[in-house]
């Protein structure tokens, strides 16, 4: 094994370590602030309507440790359809906005379509996709 491969591989150990440790930190800052508001100022009804809005500067990678921490504090199931995600959003004020766009445009999908998913899809995609199959058939 050359220098630079032992090198490596002790460097990705060490890296591997201070991740770790870097997870539980930003794990439990997290929870010393969500938690508490969790369980004092929500109940069992309350706590069925919560919406998540995470701020940051792109869009979350797959396994996002505040995703994570939501989806096992509240339920991955329950919180289906009540987690946003405003990239590029840093004006907390500007952010309630768009959450409450989101939740106005939600209902109104419901009422319109009789489906709360249709919101998260293109204007087009059911129309094109019938289409496709006909014009490639």
């Amino acid at each position: 094994m050359t220098k630079l491969k032992e090198y490596c591989l002790k460097a990705t150990k060490l890296g591997s370590i201070n991740i770790g440790y870097a997870a539980r930190i930003k794990i439990d800052q997290l929870h010393s602030i969500i938690y508490p508001i969790d369980t004092k100022l929500f109940n069992e009804t309350e706590r069925t309507r919560v919406q998540v809005l995470v701020l940051g500067a792109k869009a979350p990678r797959k396994g996002f440790v505040i995703q994570q921490y939501f989806e096992t504090l509240i339920g991955d199931e329950k919180l289906e359809g009540k987690r946003r995600y405003a990239e590029n959003m840093v004006n907390e004020k500007l952010a309630m906005n768009v959450l409450g766009s989101w939740i106005l445009d939600a209902h109104a999908v419901q009422v319109f379509f009789d489906d709360p998913t249709h919101l998260y899809q293109d204007l087009l995609c059911d129309d094109a996709s019938t289409y496709m199959k006909q014009l490639f058939k």
